[in-house]
């Protein structure tokens, strides 16, 4: 079914007549053991797949053998389809100390690897060869292969101190919290920008560059903030083809941040007392950068890492924020 999209035979849109409803399959197991002294250990390993995810696909596209299109009275036709795949495998190791003798810790680590072959599943990236969605399947963009997270609690303890009635006060209700992240670079996608006639299908979006052999991408001397990918790497394809790198073969930043909390809490009767806190968000201030450019085609910003991880003023991964709280518990 085609449905014509503003004037006839210029922008024709179409949608797939027997699309299916997309689905997934999820499993998980699981084994733990309590050790002494509250300790507790688990490893878990959780997979997932899912079929039939909406996609993009361009239909009506140049007969490389006739140099025509099909329907020549139409260009290329957009489709709205379900031909998308996706598979998850991770690996989650988890060690916790229950809450005795006034402290809490726990620790997931979790190596995983999500491979798709269309990352933006609502159907915003097709293939840039129409006929070759396997040449799609790669990492997916928000995959992280390597992450650990870790939170504590410590309750200064002083049941059964012998206090004075004032130092009891000012030593006792003391906790003191924590958070650390850390997890290494999600994917990158390096892309160009080509003219239709250079492609065998007419088709000039999405398109990819080609190898450099025995060329990595990480530059010479390691990656910076303004050199993160390394441009001799990639090159344009010739003429009448396609480009050979694969989709997100670069990785971008690592992130680790950790962000901590003291209060206090002060009875003031049985029923009433006041909780001061103070709260330090990414301590260490360290800065959080997001994914560089990876347009081959804009050599000026190509490589480049232009924007942090967070360009909002509040959320994780900003510059160090600290606020302080006072609160009345009644």
């Amino acid at each position: 079914m085609v449905i014509p999209g503003g004037a006839q035979g210029s922008a024709p849109r179409s949608l797939q007549r027997d699309r299916r409803d997309p689905y997934s399959a999820v499993w998980s197991i699981s084994v733990g053991q309590e050790f002494s002294k509250g300790f507790v250990g688990e490893a878990r390993y959780a997979g997932s797949v899912g079929h039939k995810l909406f996609t993009p696909a361009y239909l009506n596209l140049i007969d490389a053998r006739t140099g025509r299109r099909p329907l020549e009275q139409f260009g290329r036709i957009d489709e709205e389809s379900n031909a998308g795949n996706s598979n998850f495998h991770g690996l989650i190791l988890t060690a916790r100390r229950s809450l005795t003798t006034g402290l809490f810790w726990e620790t997931h680590y979790m190596w995983s690897h999500s491979i798709d072959d269309n990352s933006a599943g609502g159907g915003e990236a097709a293939p840039q060869n129409a006929n070759c969605r396997q040449c799609e399947r790669a990492s997916s963009d928000f995959d992280v292969r390597h992450s650990m997270n870790t939170n504590f609690v410590y309750h200064l303890p002083t049941e059964g101190l012998r206090l004075p009635p004032l130092a009891r006060k000012l030593l006792g209700h003391w906790d003191l919290s924590g958070t650390a992240t850390a997890r290494t670079g999600c994917a990158v996608n390096v892309t160009l920008a080509r003219s239709s006639s250079d492609l065998p299908d007419g088709n000039s979006e999405n398109q990819r560059p080609d190898v450099v052999p025995g060329a990595g991408w990480v530059p010479r001397g390691g990656a910076t903030a303004d050199h993160w990918i390394n441009a001799s790497a990639f090159a344009v394809p010739a003429t009448g083809r396609w480009g050979n790198a694969g989709r997100n073969p670069v990785r971008g930043p690592v992130l680790w941040e950790t962000s901590v909390a003291l209060s206090k809490r002060v009875p003031l009767n049985e029923r009433v007392s006041l909780q001061f806190r103070a709260e330090a968000f990414n301590l260490l201030n360290r800065s959080q950068l997001g994914n560089p450019a990876a347009e081959l085609s804009s050599p000026s910003t190509f490589g480049r890492i232009l924007t942090p991880m967070n360009a909002e003023v509040t959320g994780a991964s900003t510059a160090r924020q600290m606020q302080f709280l006072l609160r009345l518990v009644f």
